[in-house]
């Protein structure tokens, strides 16, 4: 990919853009070449989602073919430029329609494509998605990565697998014969099926070591469980103690209450005798003085 710096102009009246290039002359898209453009990408990206395509460069390599065959002289890099030029003006409005506080001055400046561009990018990134939906659906979650040894041995391969890529605009060339029958590829392989075995073993040694581990954790965690209930149940007790304490003291205090007041009034009771008494004694004194 050569360097290039896109940097987008104004659409004005005739909807032009223009690409600047410091290793290329200025490079003008008409609104008919950018339409051009937008009705081949749709197509393209599907066959790249298909698989059709091995490389994004590919699909631009066609792109720029099929344009070429309409009229329109362009490379491969200009037309790849031109989509990422289109998708920036379409987020960066996008974004300020979401985050500006005057809004309105974005749907004035609304051009053709901006439909279309939006259209084209649901397609190009259903590529992504479905790459990630593949990289996570195998995934087994309960098994931690490097302590299986099935699936260590499934995941290396074998020498009789690994080919050799030249990339030249995506040609791709196989391992030769001769290499597979030199001896340094005979000893690639018997360095590879030494590797594997002692990862295995490695591997079979951590999972034992990993399950007395759980073993222990999990005896730890049911005398816990057994503790807790225990004191749960200790907590219960004394809880009902108290409760029985405190009506017990509620009961000491209430008699101690009655007794108090028969008391007081048993005191009443005695100083009014002694009054009566007094009185009494009086009296007769002072009916012994008349006689």
């Amino acid at each position: 990919m050569s360097d290039l710096d896109v940097q987008d102009v104004d659409f004005g009246n005739h909807g032009v853009i223009y690409i600047n290039s410091e290793n290329s002359a200025l490079t003008e898209w008409t609104t008919s070449a950018t339409q051009e453009l937008l009705n081949v990408l749709p197509m393209q990206f599907e066959l790249f989602n298909e698989g059709k395509w091995p490389s994004k460069r590919r699909l631009y390599d066609n792109v720029a073919s099929i344009l070429e065959k309409k009229g329109y002289q362009y490379s491969s890099v200009q037309c790849e430029n031109k989509w990422k030029s289109l998708k920036r003006r379409y987020m960066s409005k996008h974004e300020r329609l979401i985050y500006a506080s005057d809004s309105s001055r974005c749907y004035q400046t609304r051009n053709e494509f901006e439909d279309r561009v939006k259209d084209i990018m649901k397609i190009e990134r259903f590529r992504a998605k479905r790459r990630h939906e593949e990289t996570i659906k195998d995934v087994n979650l309960n098994i931690p990565p490097g302590f299986s040894a099935t699936d260590c041995a499934n995941n290396v391969s074998e020498p009789e697998e690994i080919t050799l890529f030249t990339d030249s605009r995506d040609n791709y060339t196989h391992t030769d014969e001769n290499m597979i029958k030199s001896d340094d590829y005979l000893i690639l392989r018997n360095t590879a099926e030494n590797f594997n075995n002692e990862i295995t073993t490695e591997n079979v040694s951590l999972a034992n070591e990993v399950q007395k581990l759980t073993e222990v954790v999990k005896e730890s965690l049911d005398a816990n469980t057994k503790m807790i209930k225990i004191q749960t149940a200790i907590h219960k007790q004394l809880l009902v103690h108290l409760d029985k304490s405190e009506k017990k003291e509620e009961e000491r205090k209430e008699l101690k209450r009655r007794k108090l007041e028969k008391q007081s009034e048993l005191i009443q009771q005695i100083k009014i005798q002694n009054s009566l008494i007094a009185k009494l004694i009086q009296n007769i004194s002072n009916n012994g003085r008349l006689k």
